[in-house]
């Protein structure tokens, strides 16, 4: 009796362990996750990193996070407002990917060509980048990265450097879903 409830002890350790999930690795990979539009975005995550589907705003797509970072995105967009507020929590650094339709300005652009913009938001340490790709029509392929950290005397912009990364090195692309 002793050994059986041993054995199920390992056993239920190892499901809530699972060293075979593609999230216990250390190295890159990649990652494929279903967007709006009937379209999928291909994602290779960098170690250190490890991407999630949420649709917790309504919106499906990837959510990338530093690895050790277990927040659900709600629980992160919920840490920006409190960083907004002059409180201080974990640092944030998130990137995520949606396909939306595209601004008028998005719609005359090149497929596969990306803008940027970086920007502020507020004045509590807040730092975002988000860059546009026109999939096809009017569908647009949007990443938004978020660096946020009350303990830091300068904004931090590591999320922001991986985003453009990804995308430099067409680590980030979207297809039709089949």
């Amino acid at each position: 009796m002793v050994v059986l409830i041993a054995v199920a002890g390992v056993v239920a350790g190892l499901l809530v362990w699972q060293p075979w999930s593609s999230d216990s690795g250390g190295g890159e990979r990649t990652q494929t996750f279903a967007l709006d539009h009937d379209y999928q975005a291909r994602v290779q995550i960098p170690a250190g990193w490890r991407g999630f589907d949420d649709s917790s705003e309504g919106v499906r797509g990837p959510v990338i996070v530093p690895r050790d970072d277990r927040r659900t995105y709600s629980q992160i967009t919920g840490d920006l407002d409190r960083i907004d507020d002059g409180q201080s929590v974990q640092p944030v650094h998130v990137i995520s990917v949606t396909a939306q339709t595209c601004t008028a300005a998005d719609t005359s652009s090149t497929p596969g060509q990306w803008k940027w913009e970086t920007r502020e938001l507020g004045d509590r340490q807040i730092t975002a980048a988000s860059g546009v790709s026109r999939l096809d029509g009017d569908v647009c392929l949007v990443a938004v990265a978020v660096d946020a950290d009350t303990g830091s005397a300068a904004p931090q912009t590591t999320a922001q450097d991986l985003a453009r990364e990804l995308v430099a090195k067409d680590r980030l692309s979207a297809a039709k879903a089949t």
